[in-house]
């Protein structure tokens, strides 16, 4: 059977992760996930490889065969895997867990390259648009910047995290300049939003910005 041109991959917590045909919305493809829900997919950037994140590790496939079968497992996360994603060329992935870290993994190598301490559960991880760092959120509601160039956090934004259930960060890209990084914060309060557009800017006195 010829494979649709255009491709909707789904998962839940039933345990499965399904492919559509996005034109008539036919099921054509079902992986079963026994292990555990998955809480997240990320397709890699040439389009081969799907990524299932569960708990607690991180399941590749191959999204032109017909395998059921991952064609690697990413295991050293203790907990839930919330937050996956791929650089730019897809030559390393990056993955955010609730066991409150932050981990990168080449994927022309076996194992974690590196890791990072969070000090809270992970709900989110961003690659920033020019591919050196990582930005994470957490269940505290607090924002870290990770420089993979310096191998550190170089910018942490911290909330009172016990009015905040949850956090979750997203890219502006707008023509502004350079030592300006541009955050926009969701926050979930008590069931209410509360939305702050943040800006970060490095080396200026922001409340509750540490440096």
């Amino acid at each position: 059977m010829t494979q649709p041109s255009v491709i909707l991959a789904t998962a839940s917590y039933d345990h499965t992760i399904r492919f559509w045909e996005a034109k008539s919305g036919r099921c054509y493809r079902t992986i079963q996930y026994p292990d555990s829900q998955v809480n997240r997919l990320e397709i890699t950037p040439d389009k081969r490889y799907l990524a299932a994140a569960g708990n607690p590790h991180i399941r590749l496939f191959d999204i032109n065969s017909s395998s059921p079968q991952p064609v690697m497992s990413y295991d050293s996360h203790t907990n839930n895997v919330m937050a996956v994603g791929f650089q730019c060329d897809g030559k390393w992935m990056y993955s955010g867990s609730e066991d409150g870290t932050v981990k990168i993994w080449d994927l022309r190598a076996p194992g974690c390259q590196r890791e990072y301490e969070s000090r809270g559960a992970v709900n989110t991880v961003v690659l920033h648009p020019n591919q050196t760092e990582l930005i994470s959120g957490d269940q505290n509601g607090n924002i870290r910047v990770w420089d993979l160039t310096a191998n550190s956090c170089s910018c942490e934004l911290v909330f009172f995290s016990f009015f905040y259930l949850h956090c979750t960060v997203y890219f502006f890209l707008f023509d502004l300049p350079f030592s300006m990084k541009n955050l926009y914060v969701r926050c979930l309060l008590h069931q209410h939003e509360l939305c702050a557009y943040v800006g970060i800017y490095i080396g200026s006195s922001v409340p509750y910005l540490k440096n």
